[in-house]
């Protein structure tokens, strides 16, 4: 029988391998959805794959929160509503949990909570809907500006480059792949940079020739990503340029559309 879950607490780590020193390579946030594919022998690991964006990996089962295939199936059906502070508290009975940006909040149901009427969140949200003017990800990306770099982070206290970019997408109401590699296989080539958009993803590859790293494009040849610190860089047909370290610190690859 499939099984499902729920993430019941702030942020959980989601890792390679079913074990505490593996790579975390995402991350769930409060309110995500996960189908469950497999436990360990040992049953203290749970593989998964979110139901967001199809990533796989594995988390304790401490952190697991099971949930019914019909209230799965409903929750994917409601127009998520977010958090849109950096940091927003969630009361419910007995707990004060601390939700990140981007959080969805939750449903209602007795799957959920024992008293739904108790339930609170303190802060700003945000009804996520497909947005047509795509420079308005830029006051989103800047919500994370400053936000430390972290290998499998989605969360203003620590982002890696592709984590960041699937998030601003997602207040924009769209649902970006997790890897700056898989991301680059949407939407719609852009052929230079003089014709880049503000909104659109710039990627950038390594000497190999392989993808590992995409940023936000911004206007007046500026780019917003995740390195080191979410900041804001040159861009241009060479790469990002970094004015404090005066050298380009990646190479550009391919600029896609996302929004048309």
């Amino acid at each position: 029988m499939q099984e499902y879950g729920y993430c019941r607490l702030s942020l959980v780590p989601v890792r390679a391998e079913g074990k505490e020193v593996a790579e975390m390579v995402t991350q769930l946030l409060f309110g995500d959805l996960y189908q469950v594919l497999e436990w360990s022998a040992s049953r203290e690991w749970v593989r998964i794959r979110q139901q967001a964006d199809g990533y796989e990996g594995w988390i304790g089962h401490r952190l697991h929160h099971p949930i019914s295939e019909a209230f799965y199936l409903e929750a994917q059906e409601r127009p998520p509503v977010v958090s849109l502070e950096i940091c927003g508290q969630l009361r419910i009975p007995g707990h004060r949990l601390q939700l990140v940006l981007g959080s969805t909040l939750p449903l209602g149901g007795q799957e959920l909570f024992q008293d739904e009427h108790t339930v609170t969140f303190s802060g700003k949200t945000h009804a996520i809907r497909k947005i047509k003017d795509a420079a308005l990800l830029k006051e989103f990306a800047f919500m994370y500006i400053d936000s430390p770099y972290l290998w499998g982070g989605k969360s203003p206290f620590g982002i890696d480059c592709s984590g960041f970019t699937q998030m601003v997408y997602k207040l924009g109401g769209y649902q970006l792949q997790r890897d700056a590699s898989q991301q680059a296989r949407e939407g719609v080539l852009v052929p230079t940079v003089a014709e880049a958009r503000p909104g659109d993803l710039a990627f950038f590859h390594n000497p190999q020739g392989r993808i590992t790293h995409v940023g936000l494009v911004l206007d007046g040849e500026k780019i917003i990503h995740a390195s080191g610190r979410v900041r804001i860089d040159r861009l241009d047909s060479t790469g990002i340029y970094c004015e404090e370290e005066k050298h380009y610190t990646h190479t550009l690859s391919l600029i896609k559309r996302i929004i048309m």
